[in-house]
């Protein structure tokens, strides 16, 4: 069979309409970047299953940085991590700030749970205190800590490990989607070495597309 495959970024305006785009450059198949690699890399890893929700969770409202009040927020989270709510600032980073002791973690297992059910190409990526909380008096780095939590994701997480550059591609095509719980416990620490402006700092550097 002759031909090319067409590959178009999943925000391209021609990937609105993929036949269209398949005729329009006489290729034998169109997909988008995201559909490439749900289809070829992450085809051989097999995920875990995701921990069972709290029985009696009540929904929080959260306060936007506008003063705006949303209630069913981790509704509203989801909509943000599929794209479908735009912020003043369209940042690719959201943070949630509460005191302590209020619900911040079971929010955030209960987003990285829900997030596959309204997009299941999405594969929530959640790195929180349980997975490195024995390990802070060790020298620990930032890449240990997201091999921690792919791992607790992924059945076989070997090629993901250490692998920055996959990481950072499968963030930026939408396929991880990544909810950092834990942030005052890495960094307020006293056996933590980690400094909140280098974490942010990382974190954006990973987050932000490259032309941006």
């Amino acid at each position: 069979e002759v031909g090319y495959e067409v590959i178009v970024t999943p925000l391209s305006p021609l990937a609105g309409n993929l036949d269209q785009t398949n005729s329009a450059f006489r290729g034998k198949q169109s997909r988008t970047s995201k559909q490439l690699l749900l289809d070829s890399f992450l085809k051989e890893f097999s995920w875990k299953p995701l921990a069972e929700e709290e029985e009696y969770f009540i929904d929080p409202s959260v306060e936007q940085e506008s003063g705006k009040t949303t209630h069913d927020a981790t509704k509203f989270l989801i909509s943000w991590f599929g794209g479908r709510i735009n912020t003043e600032k369209n940042s690719p980073i959201a943070i949630l700030t509460a005191n302590g002791g209020v619900g911040k973690t079971t929010v955030s297992r209960i987003l990285a749970s829900r997030i596959r059910r309204f997009d299941p190409s999405a594969i929530p990526i959640l790195v929180e205190s349980e997975q490195w909380r024995h390990l802070l008096q060790s020298n620990i780095t930032l890449e240990t800590l997201w091999d921690l939590a792919i791992s607790s994701c992924f059945e076989n997480a070997g090629r993901l490990l250490s692998n920055e550059t996959a990481l950072r591609v499968l963030v930026r095509e939408g396929l991880f989607v990544v909810v950092f719980d834990g942030f005052d416990e890495l960094c307020l620490n006293q056996s933590s070495s980690f400094r909140p402006k280098d974490v942010i700092g990382e974190l954006i550097q990973l987050l932000t597309p490259e032309d941006e």
